[in-house]
Parts: structure tokens; sequence; C-alpha cells
């Protein structure tokens, strides 16, 4: 069932708002329930991979593939999906832009968000293809590293000083374009009408609701979601709240027809049916699997 949430970091109200995940399978430690899945944060993430493969899909760009000792750089706001296949294991290293910046006013500040707001930015893949490349992954290395040192009190400086040395290298050998590239603009709304669902799924949500939050016309909420998504917004919707209704059943002692009516369904035999459809099994069978 096709969904896309906006994953928050764990760490973000803590005075060192990064987050490194390491990952083994489709286990992460520390657990984060969200990365399997399509996902967008408002933090910058460079992944590395230890071993095997990982497939990064990302919204509006075919899949990538990464082998052992490749990065990828995945930009702010961009919808992705990771996969790692049974044997792989990799590093996910999340953090925001401000780490970057320095200080309030600091020159590093404009530097910093010109360069991110490139249209080519919207992710870049390291390999050994080059001299810089290969300082980048030697960097990222350097960042795993550091996790097993973080209770020495330069832990957090080093990082920083980390992170900084890889945008520096990306800034010396990459030109950005400010040039029309993928559509930022169905992006934006996109996120607007998901977090609209996410936020009022168990209520009735009519196409008018939903473009009327991005203040756009319904044809413009059927169109960004055909272009984005490949579906209406409707049937994103009854994929989100069957979803719900599957975490519901798993997990709580609820009626079938009190699950049903909590993810916004008012008739229980529909949601049977489309329930079914989705996974193969009735509401109760799925329950018991």
């Amino acid at each position: 069932m096709k969904q896309i949430i906006n994953s928050k970091n764990i760490k973000a109200n803590t005075k060192f708002p990064y987050l490194v995940l390491k990952v083994k399978g489709s286990t992460a430690f520390p657990h984060n329930p969200g990365f399997l899945v399509m996902h967008w944060h408002n933090d910058l993430q460079l992944i590395l991979v230890d071993k095997d493969t990982v497939t990064i899909n990302l919204l509006g760009y075919q899949a990538i593939k990464l082998q052992q000792n490749q990065a990828i750089f995945i930009n702010k706001d961009i919808a992705h999906q990771v996969l790692p296949s049974d044997q792989a294991s990799y590093h996910s290293f999340i953090f925001p832009d401000y780490f970057l910046k320095f200080y309030l006013t600091s020159p590093a500040q404009n530097l910093i968000s010109n360069f991110l707001s490139a249209t080519n930015l919207d992710y870049l893949v390291f390999d050994n293809q080059s001299n810089w490349q290969n300082k980048i992954l030697s960097i990222l290395k350097e960042l795993e590293q550091l996790e097993n040192n973080k209770s020495e009190a330069t832990y957090s400086y080093e990082v920083l000083t980390q992170l900084c040395r890889i945008f520096l290298l990306l800034q010396k050998n990459i030109q950005p374009s400010h040039m029309k590239g993928l559509d930022k603009t169905n992006y934006k709304r996109i996120r607007i009408f998901l977090t609209y669902i996410h936020s009022h799924y168990q209520e009735k949500i009519s196409l008018a609701n939903l473009a009327q939050e991005a203040h756009v016309s319904k044809s413009e909420c059927l169109r960004c979601f055909h272009s984005l998504l490949n579906m209406t917004p409707y049937n994103y919707l009854l994929d989100f709240r069957l979803n719900k209704a599957a975490d519901l059943l798993k997990n709580l002692d609820m009626t079938v027809s009190a699950i049903a009516h909590k993810v916004g369904f008012n008739q229980v035999s529909h949601f049977g049916v489309l329930f079914k459809k989705k996974t193969g099994f009735s509401p109760l069978k799925y329950r018991h699997l």
C-alpha cells in the first residue's frame, strides 16, 4: 500500500539534532519505523553503503542502485525510500542545514542556502570515479568511526567539522544550476496535500478541501497527484486509511467495525471489500495472520 510520510528526526528536539542510523537489512539502530517507506524530511541526508546493495527510490526519478562503498546525498524535502537487500548494511547521517552555516549573518548562510536550492542538487551519488568523491567517501567512513567515540568531549565538534568538509568539497566541485529542473512547485504542493490527508484522514475529505489547502484549483490538485504519484487523491486517501486500519488490527483489541469508523469508513461492508482487495485477506483473517 503506497504512502508517503513526513518523517521526523527523533533527535530534532535535542541540543545536537544529528541522527545516525546503522541499518542491517530491514532493521535500523536506533529504531526508526518510518525509514523503509517513502518519506521526506526537513533535514539533509547522507547514506554510505557498507555492504551489498541498497536501492534508493526518489519521487520523480528512476531508482538508483548503490553498491558497497558508494554513497548518496539527498537534499531536504525530497521524498525518497531506501530499500536495502537482505544482506545489505549502511549508515545514514541526518542533520539540519544550519549545521553548515556557522552563525547568524555568516557569509556561509547565503552560500549554503543558494547551493542547496540549486535544481541539480536534489541528490548526488558518490563513487570512486574522482579524487574529490573519494575524499567524501573517506570522510563518511570517518563519520562512521566517530560513532564509536560518542562519549568524547570533542564528538559533536568533530562531526560538524567533517560535515563542513564534505560540503566544502561539494561546492568546489559541483556547478550549481538554477535552471528549470524537476518541478519544485509540485513537490511543495504534494507535501501540503499529504500533510492535510495525514492529519484529517478520519474525516470526510473532498477534492475541494485539498485544493484549498494549497490555494490551487481542483484540476491542478489532480494533475499534481498524477504527475508525482500516478494516482488520484481519493486512491491515496484510501490507501492511507487502509494502512492505518492494518496497523490497528494488529496492535489494538478493537472490533472491525470500530476500526473501520476510526480510520474514516462509514460503511463497514465497504471497508471489508476494499481491505480484502488490497491485502488478499478479510480484516479478521489479517488480524490473526
